[in-house]
């Protein structure tokens, strides 16, 4: 009877004690300052470590959020503040998160420099890990090399750069400052960085060669090769990190290259009239592991579905990753941006709307002044867009509101399209996708050139671009608001007419 007494008091210990532990890795915090409202987050799913994978939460009224992730190994996690756009983001921070612990994330986008506070175990080790250099991209962090002639000094401080980042946190290590799984995963990450890195520098300045000098020197190349001379890519946690996509991605760009023994001629010529999503995917197949194919895919995919070009191949490659990978964990990533797909394709077989207008003889008109000939005695809202912008495609959004706000002020709509990059078929699909009502034309070479003579700065141009023009064809408002400005493009609007 003792021993069942003692028995029930240890279950009853272990209960109370286990009632505080969660079961997933919790993640709190507080966003203080204008922001919309939102948090994104990395998902470790499979313990991956992809920037492209992310969801959001909404804060409540005083910008608290919470984050539950159910993990099983210790992984890489990024908060962002996204801008109102979603597509670019205010800051970030990045955390290695463990089973079961929680963590606070607290942001204050008032203060200059948008800093935040990380308050959890290992508290000076995350301060730590997120002073490395952890730029979005490795062609960021690469800027640096490109003018450097000499590869070996390229590779010593490249070399260098990365013995530093392991030092400092290996100091904390030795001080017990993390554990030793935090220090293992960051010193993975740093590993394949400067990996990642090396070989961006050398793509770069192969295609910097190639372009000024018609060459690709043995010095580069064997900096090239050498990123590939050790077990990154074969290892089974390369993708725990946020850099082991991006080594992948330099890695089948060595191999295209080396298909044609680095002849930039014939690479143009063995790729030119080829679908490049499935020669891409087809490529990876060719010389990737198998074990490897099923994470770049999907990663792949997802990045160039959030273009939002709608090619209708991604159909039949999708079909075709969901055969190979019937309980893929990344196809509830996927699904959602190839039904956009879908529909796409089924609202292009339908006709135009009787709102979409497309200008007279639109492919005659060479100058801005030609095309607002057309509206004489209309005000006009211009939206300069292009098939292949992210950012333009995802102002369209806040048409509807934008149609009311216009309408009410008596002015037209006019989209001007690109014709440089945007291919004529898919600029017309595109409207009927969105459902763009308004004029519409598709800007060829010398239209656009004089548009960006106009509106340009000494010959760069971003997209969007909105514009404000009056009822004589004067222009009002150079750098109109975005339609998801709304309240500023009411005020500009009230303001110039």
């Amino acid at each position: 009877m003792k021993l069942f007494k003692i028995s029930l008091l240890a279950i009853i210990s272990l209960i109370l004690s286990c009632k505080d532990k969660p079961e997933n890795t919790i993640i709190t915090g507080k966003v203080m300052g204008d922001f919309p409202k939102k948090v994104q987050y990395t998902i470790p799913t499979n313990n991956t470590s992809y920037l492209g994978f992310r969801e959001t939460v909404t804060t409540d009224s005083l910008g608290q959020y919470k984050i539950s992730l159910p993990i099983e190994k210790v992984s890489f996690v990024k908060i962002i503040i996204p801008k109102e756009d979603g597509l670019f983001q205010i800051t970030n921070a990045a955390l290695v998160v463990e089973p079961r612990k929680k963590y606070e994330v607290n942001f204050n986008l008032d203060a200059p420099d948008k800093t935040y506070d990380i308050n959890a175990e290992n508290q000076i080790a995350q301060y730590t890990l997120n002073q490395l250099p952890n730029p979005e991209h490795p062609e960021i962090g690469a800027i640096p090399f490109y003018r450097d002639s000499i590869t070996t000094n390229i590779t010593a401080t490249i070399d260098s750069l990365q013995n530093v980042d392991i030092k400092k946190m290996k100091a904390l290590y030795e001080k017990d400052s993390l554990s030793s799984s935090f220090f293992d995963l960051v010193k993975l990450d740093r590993t394949y960085y400067y990996t990642a890195l090396k070989g961006t520098v050398a793509f770069v300045k192969f295609i910097m060669n190639e372009r000024e000098k018609g060459v690709f020197t043995d010095e580069v190349k064997t900096m090239w090769q050498s990123c590939f001379d050790n077990d990154l890519l074969s290892r089974p946690d390369f993708q725990n990190t946020f850099w082991g996509f991006s080594l992948l991605e330099n890695y089948l760009y060595y191999k295209r290259y080396e298909a044609v023994d680095f002849d930039a001629e014939k690479f143009k010529t063995s790729t030119k009239d080829v679908p490049y999503i499935s020669h891409r995917i087809s490529e990876a197949k060719k010389y990737l592991p198998k074990d490897r194919l099923e994470f770049y895919e999907a990663a792949f995919l997802y990045r160039e579905l959030l273009q939002k070009n709608y090619q209708k191949e991604f159909i039949s490659l999708y079909n075709e990753f969901g055969f190979a990978y019937p309980s893929s964990s990344y196809s509830q990533y996927l699904e959602p941006l190839i039904d956009s797909v879908v529909d796409f394709h089924k609202k292009a077989e339908q006709q135009f709307s009787k709102d979409v207008k497309f200008v007279n003889n639109y492919t005659e008109i060479n100058t801005f002044s030609d095309l607002l000939a057309q509206f004489k005695g209309k005000k006009i809202y211009i939206d300069i867009w292009g098939t292949w912008c992210g950012p333009c495609k995802k102002e369209f959004q806040h048409k509807n509101d934008l149609k009311k706000l216009l309408k009410s002020k008596n002015i037209e709509t006019l989209y001007i399209c690109e014709g440089r990059s945007s291919k004529e078929n898919n600029w017309k699909n595109m409207i009927k996708f969105y459902d763009l009502e308004g004029y519409h034309i598709m800007a060829n070479e010398k239209l656009l050139a004089d548009i960006i003579k106009i509106f340009g700065n000494n010959g760069s141009f971003y997209y969007p671009r909105y514009i404000l023009i009056d009822a004589n064809g004067k222009t009002i408002k150079s750098t109109a608001a975005k339609p998801s400005e709304l309240s500023a493009l009411k005020q500009q609007i009230e303001e110039a007419f």
